[in-house]
């Protein structure tokens, strides 16, 4: 039986390293010419591009390797049993489960390699290549990073959501706020372009003001600068990040 795992091990593995380069190679081949106009409008170098192709192989890899598995089981099984080997194994009174056994280990190894890429190698590529895309090839600038939209609960049963920030956290971007009263319905809301911290204060800049009144109505004033009452620092939304 050791003789014959290998074999079918061996032969699997064959066919699952064609499948998966096969899908690698269109998946890199296709989202090359979808971002080509882009890479020659920017005048982006041939380094960087083959920079930020290398560092999207992880993601990629995470998205085609079940992919790759089922075809590859479904081809060598398929090649197996037009050679009459399938036939052959069961004569001779092996299970279909020992015959299966060379694919259940093959899969349970790249389920290992997966949860590995998720948690270590995918973040940490994923945020290079937008880092090479963003910064090498768009020349953007570096300090712009995007979040997750984060809600924060603020004093006077106020809440404060965030599109973006910088990375060093003292700037935040796209900032609305929206306060309710003691009936919990909306009373105010305050949009603004960013929100700075400079000398343990907090500021909001260009920004509108509203204020829905109990009649409906909506009062309307816009600000160039106001202070804002967060007691977070910029260590704290740098560490959530």
């Amino acid at each position: 039986m050791t003789i014959l795992f290998r074999y079918l091990f061996r032969e699997y593995v064959k066919i699952f390293m064609m499948c998966f380069a096969g899908l690698m190679t269109v998946y890199l081949v296709v989202d090359f010419f979808e971002k080509v106009r882009q890479f020659i409008r920017y005048d982006a170098s041939v380094i960087n591009i083959l920079e930020y192709f290398l560092f999207r192989v992880p993601a990629i890899s995470f998205q085609i390797a079940p992919l790759a598995v089922l075809m590859a089981t479904l081809l060598t099984l398929g090649m197996f049993s037009r050679s009459h080997e399938i036939t052959a194994i069961r004569s001779c009174g092996i299970s279909l489960y020992r015959t299966s056994l060379p694919f259940l280990t093959f899969s349970f190894l790249v389920s290992l390699c997966l949860l590995s890429l998720s948690t270590v190698v995918i973040p940490f590529a994923s945020a290079r290549a937008d880092y090479v895309k963003t910064v090498l090839i768009e020349k953007k600038s570096p300090q712009i990073s995007k979040s997750l939209r984060p809600w924060i609960q603020m004093e006077n049963q106020t809440l404060m959501n965030i599109e973006a920030m910088d990375q060093d956290g003292r700037t935040l971007r796209g900032i609305h706020l929206y306060r309710l009263g003691p009936d919990f319905r909306l009373i105010e809301i305050t949009e603004a372009q960013e929100a700075h911290y400079f000398n343990g204060e907090w500021t909001l800049r260009m920004g509108i003001h509203r204020n829905l009144l109990p009649n409906g109505g909506v009062s309307t004033e816009t600000f160039t600068s106001r202070p804002l009452a967060l007691s977070h620092t910029p260590e704290d939304f740098t560490t959530v990040g």
